[in-house]
């Protein structure tokens, strides 16, 4: 209702609802428990076979089914206050520990290279939740269509929050102009010409030894 994009879904009270609503979404489906973490309690289903299967791994409902997107996933760490879009960094999954798991890779894209509906899609994400603070978001560029539909809004930070001083955007620094001046994030953003348009980033405690002695990712 807030015209946010988002894959199709549905809610499941009981295993019952859950058969009704994967032949209503249509396969491939994606099945979540309300209590996963870090992705475990998310199951793919390609057919009838592979929901027959998740079923026995289901313990309690309600759970959330979706509409599989075809893409690549983009992550955004925002901050907000009252609403309003003070910073965000994005970067792309190119690895993870294990599938559906936390990501160990990630390539970060400067702000000046987005299109400004990014930022007017966040904008409109901020409003929606009265967003005051950290979100951590979770979304798919559609293959089909290019566009992002959001799959998570997890309202406080994790460990990528501050990443983005990697290439001169440093949050501490942003949050402290915010309160200081009251400025608030513009489209477009400027272009920091000490730094590429892409850069891989990666997480050290998520990696496997072997990159960490080779020093693979620079840590």
């Amino acid at each position: 209702k807030n015209g946010i994009r988002t894959p199709d879904y549905r809610i499941a009270h009981s295993e019952q609802e859950l058969k009704n609503s994967a032949r209503l979404l249509g396969y491939p489906i994606l099945i979540k428990i309300d209590s996963s973490s870090g992705g475990v309690g998310v199951f793919e289903c390609f057919n009838n076979s592979d929901l027959e299967n998740s079923l026995h791994k289901l313990h309690t409902y309600p759970v959330l089914m979706q509409k599989k997107i075809m893409g690549h996933e983009v992550s955004m760490e925002a901050f907000y206050q009252k609403g309003e879009l003070i910073h965000f960094s994005y970067s792309t999954l190119e690895k993870s520990k294990y599938k559906f798991g936390p990501t160990s890779l990630r390539k970060y894209v400067q702000l000046a290279y987005l299109e400004k509906k990014v930022f007017d899609e966040l904008n409109l994400i901020g409003k929606a939740l009265g967003a005051n603070g950290f979100v951590n978001m979770s979304s798919i560029r559609s293959d089909h269509d290019k566009e992002l539909y959001f799959i998570e809004a997890d309202m406080r930070p994790n460990l990528w929050i501050d990443h983005s001083r990697y290439f001169g955007d440093d949050l501490a620094r942003i949050i402290n102009r915010y309160f200081s001046t009251g400025e608030t994030l513009k489209y477009p953003h400027p272009l920091n010409t000490e730094y590429p348009e892409k850069i891989l980033i990666s997480h050290y405690s998520r990696l496997p030894l072997k990159d960490l002695v080779l020093n693979r990712y620079k840590v």
